[in-house]
C-alpha cells in the first residue's frame, strides 16, 4: 500500500473549512450509534475536528454514487472542499428510481442541489443467488453474475479514483479514499486490466483495503456496537471511530 508521502504535511496547510463525506451506513453517523464530532475523519487533524461536515452518507449506498456524488459537488463547489469517500461493498449496483423523461421531477427551488435528489440514487444489492452463482447453466440469473466480476468491480474503482483525484487537484479541491467495510473477493493482482489501475490510484490519496475500518478495528479487538447481530462485520461506534481515524492519520504521516 502506497500512500502520497507529502499529502499529510502539505495539503493541510490549506485545509477546506468544509467536508464532504461519501459512504453507507459505515460513514453514517446514526448508522453507528455515534456523533458527528466522534466519526473517524475528525481524528486527522485539529482541522478536520473544527471543519463544518456535509454527510451524504446513507445506508446501502454503491460506490458508482459515491464517486458520482462526489465529482458533482468537485465541479459545483466554488471553494475549496475536503472530499472523504468511505467505501463500503463493492458489489451494490447503480440505479437511479425517479420517473423517466417528461415525468422525471425537477425542483423549482430557488438552490437547487444534489441533496434534493439523493432519494432517487439507489442501489441493486445482489441476492445470495447471484453472488454464489458461478456455474453457468444453472439458473436465469447467471448473466447477471458477471457483472459482480472482481475485476470488473475492482477496476472500475481504481477508475474512480484516479479519474476524481485529478478533478478534485485540478479545482483545488482535497480527496481521501478508504475503505470502511470490505468483504469482496479479490481481484488477480497481475491482472492486465486492473494492475495499472491500481498501481496508479496507489498514488493517490487512497489507502487501500488493507487498512479497512473493519479489518483495523477486529485485529485491535474492537465490536461493532451492533457485534450480537453481524458479528465483527458490524458497524464501529465512538471507540473504533477513533482507532481508526488514528490509524489513518498515522499511515498519512507516514509513521506506519
Amino acid at each position: 500500500m502506497t500512500v502520497s508521502h507529502l499529502w499529510y504535511d502539505i495539503k493541510y496547510i490549506t485545509m477546506p473549512k468544509k467536508i464532504i463525506v461519501y459512504g453507507d451506513s459505515f460513514s453514517n453517523p446514526t448508522c453507528c450509534k455515534t456523533k458527528c464530532d466522534k466519526m473517524w475523519y475528525r481524528h486527522l487533524s485539529p482541522e478536520h475536528a473544527k471543519a463544518d461536515v456535509i454527510n451524504r452518507a446513507r445506508a446501502g449506498n454503491n460506490t458508482a454514487h459515491m464517486f458520482l456524488e462526489a465529482t458533482h459537488d468537485c465541479v459545483t463547489n466554488q471553494q475549496p472542499i475536503h472530499m472523504l469517500v468511505g467505501l463500503g461493498p463493492l458489489q451494490r449496483l447503480p440505479k437511479y428510481t425517479d420517473k423517466w423523461y417528461h415525468e422525471e421531477l425537477i425542483k423549482r427551488t430557488e438552490q437547487p442541489g444534489l441533496s434534493d435528489y439523493l432519494e432517487y440514487m439507489q442501489s441493486h444489492t445482489p441476492s445470495d443467488i447471484e453472488l454464489m452463482n458461478t456455474e453457468k447453466g444453472r439458473t436465469l440469473v447467471d448473466p447477471l453474475v458477471d457483472m459482480y466480476h472482481p475485476t470488473l468491480l475492482w477496476s472500475n474503482l481504481y477508475k474512480n479514483i484516479i479519474g476524481l483525484d485529478c478533478l478534485a487537484k485540478k479545482h483545488g479541491h482535497h480527496l481521501l479514499v478508504v475503505h470502511m467495510h470490505h468483504p469482496e473477493y479479490e481481484h488477480h493482482a497481475d491482472h492486465p486490466l486492473a494492475a495499472p489501475l491500481e498501481r496508479m490510484a496507489n498514488q493517490c490519496n487512497y489507502v487501500d483495503q488493507q487498512h479497512s475500518c473493519n479489518r483495523v478495528c477486529k485485529q485491535a479487538d474492537i465490536r461493532p456496537w451492533d457485534f450480537d447481530m453481524y458479528g465483527a462485520y458490524g458497524h464501529h461506534s465512538t471507540e473504533g471511530q477513533a482507532f481508526f481515524g488514528t490509524h489513518i492519520k498515522r499511515l498519512l504521516a507516514g509513521d506506519e
